[in-house]
């Protein structure tokens, strides 16, 4: 269980609180507009098939606009390749590359972290799909939080999708850029010895990064070394409540070593953070054995 339509209105900038109509602007496919800056907003006008041209038209000035950019964002979100439940997440990926950092490098420019946690609790389906996406490119240990809240309570499987992906990004960005990029090279490592060594050297330098652990722990459950591999999942549990992984991890552990009611609270407890894991099965299993 360890892993790893165009919008239509005034779209605003989060960080710019006044809104202006803009000249008419003709029409003009709206990939090849670039008009998104500081005091010029949009009103768009686009044909609902999709396929027609763009109209710009003049509004009405307003003294303030909302910093929560919603519509922005999802423009930005629909340029991508959509990608549905079900649909190989390698070939979607390696066929929305270019288009992921596009839309990466158009969120970090206009949209704060903060910004991006609070559109996560909007009602716009499609808002906090993009916003689940965009934390996972750019957000950091803050967005845990609201990105495993979103996980645990979205109704649309997709935002909890997205939000199970993002906190896996967060977790491994949990330390300085330099330990980061060591956790990964580690994870990588096919040498098994040299893998060990590195997150031994780096628990040790960094006690308080959760991965670590996790990873750590993930190295013990390979090797069978089931016990060793709890430790580390308390510990990352300890460090990071919100740890689904370490709780999933922790409960096949504890199966290994006999202890099926531990491995039901564990299992239970990933639950919890994680209503999709693939464990309601087992749970229920452990729960008749149980007698429950």
């Amino acid at each position: 269980m360890w892993s790893a339509r165009s919008a239509s209105g005034c779209d605003a900038r989060a960080d710019v609180t006044r809104l202006f109509r803009c000249d008419p602007r003709g029409e003009a496919p709206l990939a090849e507009r670039a008009d998104h800056t500081p005091g010029h907003y949009l009103r768009l006008t686009i044909d609902p098939t999709g396929r027609g041209a763009l109209e710009w038209t003049v509004c009405a000035r307003v003294s303030e606009v909302s910093p929560v950019s919603v519509p922005l964002l999802v423009d930005f979100y629909n340029r991508l390749p959509q990608f549905r439940l079900g649909d190989d997440e390698d070939l979607w990926a390696a066929g929305a590359h270019e288009a992921v950092g596009t839309f990466r490098a158009a969120v970090r420019d206009r949209y704060s972290e903060g910004t991006l946690q609070r559109i996560l609790t909007t009602a716009d389906t499609t808002a906090r799909r993009a916003a689940a996406l965009a934390i996972g490119l750019i957000g950091t240990g803050a967005s845990v939080p609201a990105t495993a809240t979103a996980l645990r309570d979205d109704e649309d499987s997709l935002v909890r999708r997205f939000a199970a992906d993002a906190i896996w990004e967060l977790w491994f960005r949990g330390g300085t850029d330099d330990q980061n990029e060591r956790l990964r090279e580690a994870a990588r490592e096919t040498d098994a010895v040299k893998a060990r060594a590195e997150l031994d050297a780096l628990v040790n330098v960094a006690p308080a990064f959760a991965e670590a652990h996790n990873q750590r722990a993930i190295w013990f459950f390979k090797r069978g070394e089931f016990a060793r591999a709890v430790e580390d999942c308390e510990t990352v549990l300890r460090l990071n409540p919100y740890h689904f992984g370490a709780a999933a991890g922790m409960g096949q552990c504890l199966l290994k070593l006999n202890r099926p009611q531990a491995a039901l609270r564990a299992f239970r407890r990933a639950l919890e953070m994680n209503p999709d894991l693939d464990l309601h099965d087992t749970v229920r299993s452990l729960e008749a054995l149980d007698g429950e």
